[in-house]
């Protein structure tokens, strides 16, 4: 089954795992070298994904600059499966860009250019030439949450038939420690870092009353619980969801006798109730009054029957293929060119989204399992002092996108409001 839980298979996966620890102009991180240590002997560990030694690259620190880069880079190229990646030590945001740039031994504050550009590692993980079929990034350092609204990659399709079939699909996720606007934290004296701690002791000693494996979702759920103060993120696209590269160590089979359930069926939803329910059969209806009602939105047209379309609603109806039966009601488009159109549309049936070569749909009848959010984050203007940014994020099953950050003008928080009461209305929650 395309949502079946499996673990990943070592003989086909690879690990690049890098930490910088000691600064010459920066505060040290000595927890940081045994993060690295311990992952690997926990990545290695049959008990948890038994990923062979020679398929797991240290980079040394001194290295990171010249190399980790390029290892990455080879390790997705010789990865059929599944290919972890991980980094810990400092982390800058560049002013500008709000990119995030990784530490290096040699950094020097106030200087990105002395940092390593985040963005050069995950354009090797969006190569063309990557066998790997799934990619875990891990982010342990401050401002971590910078790397999940940015460079994953726009190519991979959601959904793939093959000989009339559903086959799982390429996916991408990055586990990070902390938001975009926060810092992580490596307690004095500790052994390990506060993210990576957790995460080890999760690998280690399983989660109770879970599946038999561990999910990306679920890991970070847990860990997200752990550590509220630092607000870990997760940003993943694709089938990410249904790898795992561990085993639930607390995890009890049912009693003899008794049938295991369907791992799907043991993976715990986003959000209850566990089935699907009946919708209002005055849905559209329903829809389009929360459209309505909702707050100007920078980007958003409703469609009103007996009025001309605008462009964005004509360009959305091309963009999205809609069927005949497909009523179109709403759009929000934030990005436009000759070629391409990037948007989420309403219809009667559900929405679709579509981003670059991202695209996919969701229909009313599986919002149970839907969760929809805005963050905001400042980012420093070089001219004018703080500029907010907000993006907008979708789960669903097997579906987790995030829009790219909007500035000022795009409210989200009400589009995620619109989505969250339309959820309401096809769940019939109070």
């Amino acid at each position: 089954m395309a949502d079946a839980l499996r673990l990943s298979d070592p003989a086909a996966s690879y690990a690049v795992l890098a930490g910088v620890a000691k600064y010459e102009h920066l505060d040290d991180l000595p927890a940081v070298a045994n993060n690295v240590a311990a992952l690997r002997d926990t990545l290695a560990d049959p008990a948890v994904w038994g990923l062979p030694l020679d398929r797991i690259e240290i980079v040394e620190p001194e290295r990171v600059g010249s190399r980790f880069t390029w290892a990455v880079k080879e390790a997705a190229e010789k990865a059929t499966d599944t290919l972890l990646v991980y980094y810990a030590g400092h982390g800058t945001p560049e002013d500008g860009t709000r990119e995030l740039y990784l530490g290096l031994p040699g950094q020097m504050q106030g200087y990105v250019e002395t940092a390593l550009r985040y963005k050069w590692v995950a354009e090797k993980l969006n190569s063309a030439r990557n066998k790997a079929r799934h990619i875990i990034v891990i982010i342990d350092s401050c401002y971590s949450g910078l790397g999940t609204t940015g460079y994953m990659s726009d190519g991979e399709s959601l959904a793939q038939v093959v000989n009339g079939e559903f086959t799982e699909i390429k996916g991408r996720a990055v586990l990070t420690s902390s938001a975009a606007n926060k810092v992580s934290k490596a307690p004095v004296g500790a052994p390990y870092t506060a993210y990576t701690g957790e995460l080890l002791s999760i690998l280690e000693s399983g989660i109770k009353d879970g599946s038999a494996l561990l999910n990306v979702e679920t890991l970070h759920r847990e860990i997200m619980r752990r550590l509220p103060d630092q607000l870990p993120d997760l940003g993943a696209r694709g089938s990410t969801n249904v790898v795992c590269f561990a085993r639930n160590a607390a995890y009890i089979p049912p009693s003899a006798g008794t049938p295991d359930p369907p791992a799907a069926e043991r993976a715990p939803a986003p959000q209850p109730p566990a089935t699907a329910p009946t919708l209002p059969p005055r849905m559209p209806v329903l829809v389009r009054a929360e459209l309505e009602q909702m707050p100007r939105v920078k980007g958003f047209h409703l469609v009103r029957p007996g009025y001309a379309e605008s462009r964005p609603v004509t360009k959305a109806r091309q963009t999205h293929l809609l069927s005949s039966r497909e009523e179109l009601i709403g759009v929000w488009q934030w990005k436009r060119s000759v070629f391409e159109s990037k948007s989420l549309v309403f219809t009667n049936e559900g929405i679709r989204v579509s981003d670059g070569g991202v695209s996919f749909q969701l229909s009313y009848a599986d919002f149970h399992q839907c969760t929809f959010r805005y963050r905001q984050f400042d980012v420093p203007g070089v001219e004018f002092g703080t500029i907010d940014k907000t993006y907008l994020s979708v789960w669903g099953p097997d579906v987790h996108w995030s829009s790219p950050p909007m500035t000022a003008g795009y409210d989200l928080r009400h589009l995620a409001a619109a989505l969250n009461a339309i959820r309401k209305t096809a769940t019939g929650e109070q």
